[in-house]
């Protein structure tokens, strides 16, 4: 159930959007390799899904 849709920016980021951008395989392999270690995932969410709003997740992954 869907109540709307917005277009944003680098919204599928990590996955692709053809011919937008590609996946963002380092990023993925970050978000992979927290799953194995609490602290890890915690750091992780804390640096980019703690976040008050989507520029500063986007500013967040440009600062990689």
């Amino acid at each position: 159930m869907v109540d709307g849709v917005i277009e944003a920016s680098h919204g599928a980021h990590f996955t692709e959007c053809p011919p937008d951008y590609p996946r963002d395989e380092v990023f993925q392999k970050e978000y992979a390799a927290t799953a194995k270690d609490p602290e890890a995932w915690k750091a992780f969410k804390t640096r980019y899904l703690d976040l008050a709003s989507e520029a500063e997740y986007q500013r967040a992954v440009g600062a990689r």
